[in-house]
C-alpha cells in the first residue's frame, strides 16, 4: 500500500519541477513564448487544410445565353460596309455610323462587347431583360433596356425624328425608298440617364441597294 503513494509523490515532484523549470525559462528567455507561437503558426501555414472547391459563379444579370456567331459576310453579297465604335455615353444621344443611307436598302448589323446603362448594370448588345428600369422610359420603348438600337434619318439630338430599329447583337433590316438619311446607333436607355453610362460596342454594318419592286408586285 505504500508503493502507490510513493509513485504519486514522485509524479507530483516531477510536475512541480517542470513548472519551476518552465517559469525559470520564461524569466531567463522572455522571447521564448513568442518564438514558439511563430513556429506553430508557420507549421500550420506550410500544411494548410485544403479549401473546399469554389461554387460556380452565376452569370451576370441580363447576359443571356451564348448564341452561335452569325455566318461570315460575303463581300459580293454585301458590297458596302463600315465599322463603328458605339459608346454607351455618346456626346449627344446617337453615334453616327454612316452619313447617309438611301432606301430602298438592306442593312446587316453585327455587334459585340459589353457596356453599362448604369454604374451597377452591365449587358451586351441584346440588352438586359431583368433590368429594373422600365422600357417605357427608354428611347425605343419596345426594345430591352441596354440593347443596341438604330435610327435612320433625323438628327443626333432627336429621339424619334427618324425611323427606329432594334438591332441587338445581330439584325438584317430592309427599308423602303421613303426611308433615307444618316444612320445612327446608340444604347436603348432613359435619355436622362446617359450621364452615368460607360463602355462601348464594336458594330459592323454592311448594306446593299435593293431594286425597287415593279408596279403590281409586293
Amino acid at each position: 500500500m505504500k508503493w502507490p503513494a510513493q509513485r504519486q509523490v514522485t509524479a507530483l515532484v516531477v510536475v512541480y519541477g517542470v513548472l519551476v523549470l518552465g517559469r525559470a525559462a520564461v524569466i531567463a528567455f522572455p522571447w521564448l513564448p513568442d518564438a514558439m507561437g511563430r513556429f506553430v503558426m508557420s507549421t500550420g501555414q506550410q500544411n494548410p487544410t485544403p479549401a473546399p472547391p469554389a461554387a460556380p459563379q452565376p452569370a451576370p444579370a441580363g447576359s443571356g445565353t451564348t448564341v452561335a456567331p452569325p455566318p461570315a459576310v460575303d463581300s459580293t453579297e454585301w458590297p458596302f460596309s463600315v465599322e463603328a465604335e458605339v459608346k454607351a455615353k455618346p456626346s449627344g444621344l446617337w453615334t453616327v455610323a454612316r452619313e447617309f443611307i438611301p432606301g430602298p436598302v438592306r442593312i446587316r448589323f453585327e455587334a459585340e462587347g459589353t457596356w453599362k446603362y448604369s454604374p451597377e448594370s452591365q449587358c451586351g448588345p441584346d440588352g438586359d431583360m431583368l433590368s429594373m428600369i422600365s422600357p417605357s422610359q427608354t428611347i425605343l420603348k419596345s426594345a430591352p433596356v441596354g440593347s443596341l438600337i438604330a435610327k435612320i434619318g433625323g438628327s443626333s439630338a432627336g429621339q424619334t425624328d427618324g425611323t427606329l430599329y432594334l438591332v441587338g447583337s445581330f439584325a438584317v433590316i430592309e427599308v423602303g425608298a421613303d426611308v433615307k438619311g444618316p444612320l445612327y446607333l446608340t444604347i436603348n436607355d432613359d435619355p436622362g440617364g446617359f450621364v452615368n453610362n460607360s463602355g462601348s460596342l464594336k458594330v459592323k454594318v454592311h448594306w446593299k441597294p435593293v431594286p425597287p419592286a415593279a408596279p403590281g408586285q409586293h
